[in-house]
């Protein structure tokens, strides 16, 4: 089996992303996939970018109400971000372990929640960046304001 290219593999969740129904606007930009959050209650995106060795996939929001609206809800429901992320990715047939999950603010003030993905570059990187974007949408569609609003 041939092993993809960068480029491939960001046509190809493109594509994915596009068809599946559970992102809003899906754009691409030779740097990085940006896949708007379809029903949030403030504008927020998920992104995937290889930088390095490295995939990073993320979502993001400048919306401050919306990242305290998730970490509210973690905190109450006393689950961890990992362990949510790892049923969702369960569900979709993943074979490796947990995924960290690091929150943070970015340079450009965006609330920020990523992981990374070790590029291994071998057949199945696409089946495992776009497990992880889909497992990433399914776990944060659910929390806090994410799925109150019209869309971002």
């Amino acid at each position: 089996m041939e092993m993809m290219h960068e480029d491939e593999v960001m046509t190809e969740l493109e594509k994915r992303a596009q068809a599946c129904g559970r992102f809003g606007q899906v754009t691409r930009s030779p740097e990085e996939l940006v896949c708007l959050a379809k029903a949030s209650g403030a504008p927020a995106h998920y992104t995937v970018r290889l930088m390095g060795t490295h995939w990073h996939i993320a979502l993001l929001t400048s919306d401050r109400w919306l990242s305290e609206s998730i970490e509210s809800q973690l905190v109450e429901s006393r689950e961890e971000p990992e362990a949510l992320l790892l049923e969702e990715l369960r569900d979709l047939d993943w074979s490796e372990g947990e995924v960290a999950i690091r929150h943070f603010r970015d340079d450009s003030k965006q609330y920020v929640f990523e992981s990374t993905l070790a590029v291994r570059g071998a057949p199945g990187e696409l089946s495992r960046v776009w497990t992880l974007l889909a497992a990433y949408e399914r776990t944060f569609s659910q929390l806090g304001e994410m799925s109150s609003g019209e869309g971002g």
